[in-house]
């Protein structure tokens, strides 16, 4: 498969994975994946994608213990960037859970040490912006 280019192709691309992994994800999980690979861009959407079907139960469930004080950094943090609070909520639990480098066992891998420093230098990108605009 070519690299997907279109959300439309990402979206095949991230149904295909579900499929051939046994994830079950609803269409709103499905966005907001396909709203996280849109910010990290396409360099590392495998990756991406896979640690984050892999281990999206998890994170939900997480997220879903969140009060509202512990959720609202990510709503502040969201009206900065093109992310809702719930997508940076997921890439904050999946960079510093136990899980960040786990993927499904059917990948047959795990993220590499180069793939993470990737994902955190973009994240961490996003938080220095966030912080230096707030400051301005």
């Amino acid at each position: 498969m070519a690299v997907p280019k279109t959300r439309e192709e990402f979206r095949e691309y991230i149904l295909n994975e579900c499929k051939n992994n046994d994830y079950v994800r609803s269409e709103e999980d499905i966005e907001h994946i396909l709203d996280i690979v849109a910010f990290f861009g396409t360099e590392m959407y495998r990756p991406i994608i896979n640690l984050l079907l892999a281990n999206y139960d998890e994170l939900q469930a997480r997220i879903a213990s969140y009060s509202s004080e512990a959720l609202a950094p990510y709503e502040k943090l969201a009206k900065a960037i093109d992310l809702d609070a719930k997508s940076i909520a997921l890439i904050q639990e999946v960079m510093e859970g136990a899980d960040t480098k786990a993927q499904h066992p059917k990948a047959g891998r795990q993220l590499t040490e180069a793939e993470l420093r990737y994902i955190r230098r973009r994240i961490q990108k996003e938080d220095e912006e966030h912080y230096n605009n707030e400051r301005s």
